[in-house]
């Protein structure tokens, strides 16, 4: 997860600190947040419902002949032509 932060005080070792006013950290250089006891964290987090994503169409050879035909998918038996023969 990216984060974005305003009003930053960078220090680095032996450096003296420096203010930026935006900085971008990408997610794999974070390990984990520290988070004043003071955050009032009900108040700033949403609950947000999961994103559904769309189901993509199958293709292939099996979902083609059977969308051209109306037979029970379990019924039949393919060989590696593609052709179909029902189970006796």
């Amino acid at each position: 997860m990216n984060t974005h932060l305003k009003t930053v005080k960078l220090t680095l070792k032996g450096k003296n600190p420096v203010t930026l006013d935006h900085l971008s950290v990408r997610g794999n250089n974070i390990r984990y947040y520290i988070l004043p006891d003071s955050l009032n964290l009900e108040t700033l987090l949403v609950e947000e419902t999961p994103r559904v994503k769309p189901k993509k169409p199958t293709t292939g050879l099996i979902s083609s002949v059977l969308s051209s035909v109306r037979v029970d998918p379990l019924l039949m038996l393919y060989d590696l032509t593609g052709n179909f023969s029902p189970q006796n």
